[in-house]
């Protein structure tokens, strides 16, 4: 019937949504964790003696550029998430945010002042603290428990095409929707 219909579809898209949170969150705890070794490269290079403080200024605008663009795409995690009919319970991570921007311009201003010991010192507690940052973008509960028959039939029917291309949409492309499937067969076969 189309009262069915429309639950399944209902259910599809929420699966779909679930599904492009999920990717959002793999991608930025991705990013975070090569923001967060480059900059503790940079720490490491800022204590050298013969470190070049120009060089080593701009490479740390940069990486706050870089950062600041991070911040973009967690909060988009959040709208992603609220947009959810139930959302997950996603950690919140406003403050870890703004203690890692602060030790990121400390840095830079302490670069300009060519104490690059300090310098070094903020860096590498951004880079610690990007890398806590990363463990807690890992989801910890889903509100919603979303089975692995669901998310598997939903996948296999992507992958074979066996879906009005209307409905795949959210974002998602088909290619990394068949990827992340076969990863899955991949851990339920091992």
């Amino acid at each position: 019937t189309d009262k069915d219909l429309k639950k399944e579809l209902d259910r599809s898209l929420e699966l779909f949504k679930l599904l492009e949170l999920e990717q959002k969150v793999e991608d930025v705890t991705e990013i975070l964790d090569e923001l967060a070794q480059e900059q503790k490269d940079l720490a490491e290079e800022s204590k050298q003696k013969d470190a070049n403080t120009n060089e080593i200024e701009k490479k740390q605008e940069e990486l706050n550029k870089k950062f600041e663009e991070l911040k973009k795409e967690l909060n988009e995690i959040d709208k992603l998430n609220q947009e959810l009919e139930e959302p997950m319970e996603l950690s919140d991570t406003k403050q870890d945010q703004d203690n890692i921007s602060k030790e990121m311009q400390e840095s830079k201003d302490n670069l300009s002042k060519d104490k690059n010991k300090k310098a070094s010192e903020n860096q590498q507690k951004a880079g610690d603290q990007m890398q806590d940052l990363s463990k807690k973008q890992i989801i910890r509960k889903l509100h919603k428990a979303t089975s692995l028959e669901q998310e598997t039939t939903l996948r296999i029917t992507i992958c074979t095409g066996w879906v009005e291309p209307s409905l795949v949409f959210m974002g998602i492309p088909k290619k990394k929707l068949c990827t992340r499937f076969i990863q899955l067969i991949a851990k339920a076969l091992h």
